[in-house]
């Protein structure tokens, strides 16, 4: 599993704190009462989103069956995935993230996106979904390595995971059907003879 940094506000960057505070402590010196209500909301939210961002794909594990390891061109596969939430902490959101391939469609068509989105899971849920899909190229594909990201709920910071599971997909080339005519033999076994 590896975090990654994901799309973030600049509000709620990590230098962005001190700038808060200094705007915080140039209030109190002046003592300009809204200037302090508004930047010490703005560092309880900072420190809020921070916690979440951290938190959120804490416990949180995936997993991936695939309908078919081995399949020829134009062929539909099953992708079966599930993800547990094994903490307190509930999930506002979540992208679950398929790496991006050339030679497989997932969904029912080349437009849609293999991004899978969750609202709202709570504490020690799991949550499973069938997605169909279809192998246009053969290949070698690793529909394992997804990505997940989650963050808080206005989406000011938000991180991602990289996780590798088991989902390995051999596509083969397309099958073609041949027309084979009747075998003739050149001598008949079994006739006496000059045939024989």
């Amino acid at each position: 599993v590896k975090a990654q940094m994901a799309e973030s506000s600049v509000l709620f960057a990590p230098q962005a704190i001190w700038v808060l505070v200094f705007v915080l402590l140039t209030g109190i010196w002046f003592e300009f009462v809204p200037v302090i209500i508004v930047s010490v909301f703005l560092i309880v939210l900072f420190a809020v989103i921070t916690i979440w961002k951290k938190l959120s794909l804490q416990k949180v594990k995936p997993t991936l069956q695939l309908s078919k390891s081995r399949l020829f061109v134009d062929e539909d596969f099953l992708i079966n995935a599930s993800v547990h939430n094994s903490k307190w902490l509930p999930l506002i959101w979540l992208a679950w993230c398929f790496p991006k391939t050339s030679g497989i469609v997932i969904g029912e068509s080349e437009e849609e996106t293999s991004v899978v989105r969750l609202l709202w899971m709570l504490p020690f849920q799991n949550v499973n979904w069938i997605l169909k899909a279809k192998a246009f190229q053969r290949g070698v594909y690793d529909l394992g390595l997804i990505t997940l990201r989650s963050g808080d709920g206005f989406r000011f910071a938000e991180t991602e995971e990289s996780h590798s599971l088991e989902g390995k997909l051999y596509v083969y080339p397309k099958l073609i059907s041949v027309d084979v005519s009747g075998f003739r033999p050149s001598k008949q076994w079994g006739v006496n003879g000059k045939q024989g």
